[in-house]
C-alpha cells in the first residue's frame, strides 16, 4: 500500500489541517530564528527562510493526498485450477451435484488430493445427496475413504452464517493435518446461496483459494453448448485498497 493510502488511514479528514498546522508550526519557528538573528547577528535567516520553502514545497507535494481516496474494486482473474491437497464442495441433491462431480475428478486427475470435505445438510435428502456425491465418483477411483461429511443444520440452506464457522474449522483441521491454507480448494459452484455466499466469504480472505466449474463452450444466451465439457477454474483476485474519506454533505 503507498503511503499515501496509510496516512490517509491513519489521519482520515485530518489530515489537511495536521499539514496547515505543520506548516504554520515551521514558519513561526521561522519566524522566532529571524528575530533571533536580528537581534544577535547570526545567520539564522538563511535557514529561517529555507524552512519557509520547504513548507510550502512540502504542501504542494501532499496535495494528492488532501483529495479523497477513493476504494479500487478487486480485480477478478480466472485459470484453470491448481492441485489441491483438500477440496471442499457441495452435495446438492439436484443437478448441481454434477458440478461437484466435476471438481473432484479435475484434482484426482492432477494426483495430489487427499481429502474431499462435502458440505451437506444433516437430514436425509442431504445424507442421501453426500452419498450419491461418492457413487457417481466411484468410476473415476474416488475411494470412500477420501471423502468427508460437514453436515450442517438444514437451516444452512437459507442462512450462510452456520456455514462460515464450519468452512473455517476446516482450514484449522487442514493446518493440523499438514495442510497449508493454499492447499485447500473452496469450490463454490451448484450448491444453494448460502453455501456459495459463505465459500465466497472465506475463501476471499488473503491466501485463500476459490474455484468454480465452468462449461468450456456456452451458446448465444451464454449458457453451456450442447454436450460441452467442463472445467475448474481458480479465481485469482487481486486487491488494491485505499482508504475513503466521508463524502462531505
Amino acid at each position: 500500500m503507498r503511503l499515501s493510502a496509510r496516512l490517509s488511514a491513519i489521519l482520515g479528514t485530518r489530515l489537511p489541517a495536521a499539514a496547515l498546522l505543520l506548516g504554520l508550526g515551521i514558519t513561526m519557528l521561522g519566524e522566532m530564528l529571524n528575530i533571533v538573528a536580528e537581534r544577535t547577528g547570526h545567520p539564522f535567516a538563511f535557514f529561517s527562510a529555507a524552512g519557509v520553502v520547504l513548507v510550502i514545497i512540502g504542501l504542494l507535494a501532499t496535495r494528492r493526498w488532501l483529495r479523497p481516496a477513493e476504494w479500487e474494486m478487486a480485480r477478478v482473474t480466472g485459470h484453470v485450477a491448481w492441485p489441491a491437497r483438500w477440496l471442499v464442495v457441495t452435495a446438492s441433491p439436484g443437478r448441481g451435484i454434477g458440478s461437484a462431480v466435476v471438481a473432484v475428478q479435475h484434482h484426482l486427475e492432477k494426483g495430489d488430493l487427499e481429502r474431499v470435505c462435502v458440505l451437506h445438510t444433516d437430514d436425509e435428502v442431504g445424507r442421501g445427496a453426500f452419498r450419491r456425491l461418492r457413487e457417481l465418483l466411484e468410476p473415476a477411483g474416488a475411494r470412500h475413504e477420501l471423502f468427508q461429511p460437514v453436515p450442517l443444520d438444514p437451516g444452512a440452506l437459507v442462512d450462510p452464517e452456520p456455514v462460515v464457522p464450519a468452512l473455517e474449522q476446516l482450514f484449522v483441521d487442514a493446518l493440523e493435518n499438514g495442510v497449508d491454507t493454499d492447499e485447500v480448494v473452496l469450490d463454490y459452484t451448484g450448491g444453494p446461496k448460502s453455501f456459495t455466499a459463505a465459500m465466497v466469504l472465506v475463501g476471499a480472505a488473503p491466501g485463500h483459494r476459490l474455484q468454480y466449474i465452468q462449461p468450456i463452450d456456452v451458446d448465444e444466451h451464454g449458457r453451456p453448448a450442447k454436450g460441452t465439457a467442463f472445467q475448474a477454474v481458480e479465481v485469482d483476485l487481486r486487491y488494491q485498497v485505499q482508504a475513503k474519506a466521508p463524502q462531505r454533505r
